[in-house]
């Protein structure tokens, strides 16, 4: 099961026209627009999410450029499950390459 979370509308009407074009089922895949993201002590927490309920993920991947992307660093590593997640960055230019 997949679950695609962000901010953008934009970004989520790009994202399940890509499904649709892909064939792949509105089962497979939930998209989620949420304002926040923030973390709490066993996962994240969508802002909007009624109920409050924590989150973590077997793989998380942020397509995002390196600014927000070092925001964000605390809440992608706490979504990302302990012992056995794998938290995928990209998203940085050439030049931002150490």
């Amino acid at each position: 099961r997949v679950v695609g979370i962000d901010i953008d509308d934009e970004a989520l009407e790009a994202a399940a026209e890509n499904l649709e074009l892909n064939g792949i089922s509105d089962d497979a895949v939930t998209l989620r627009h949420t304002r926040e993201v923030v973390q709490d002590s066993s996962g994240v927490i969508l802002r909007d999410d009624a109920t409050g309920q924590s989150l973590q993920f077997d793989i998380v991947v942020a397509n995002i450029l390196v600014g927000p992307l070092m925001k964000l660093a605390p809440v992608l590593s706490m979504a990302v499950k302990e012992e056995t997640g794998v938290l995928c960055l990209c998203g940085l230019r050439e030049e931002q390459l150490p």
